[in-house]
């Protein structure tokens, strides 16, 4: 007998699309974070190399979106914010 594959159910489709999309949503509001494509390089050429746009977007009730903000940020904090970034067991203080 052989094993059946496993497929990625719905949410997993869902989620890949959206991340591949550049949206990062957050998990507890109807929010999210949609990212560029791509970074652009500092026009001004000091301090971090690329900047990226990243938009602050909700959808209202009818599921109209909107962008609430936006905010320009370098890619090179992002990264070392998110490696230096323990993972801790939930609960923890």
């Amino acid at each position: 007998m052989t094993d059946t594959p496993k497929y990625p159910d719905r949410w997993e489709c869902v989620h890949l699309a959206k991340v591949m999309e550049g949206r990062a949503d957050c998990q507890v509001s109807g929010r999210w974070l949609q990212f560029p494509e791509a970074a652009l390089e500092n026009p001004n050429g000091a301090g971090t190399h690329a900047l990226m746009t990243v938009d602050v977007m909700t959808a209202d009730i009818d599921g109209k979106v909107r962008k609430l903000c936006e905010l320009v940020l370098a890619r090179e904090d992002l990264l070392l914010i998110l490696n230096r970034m323990p993972v801790v067991p939930l609960g923890s203080p």
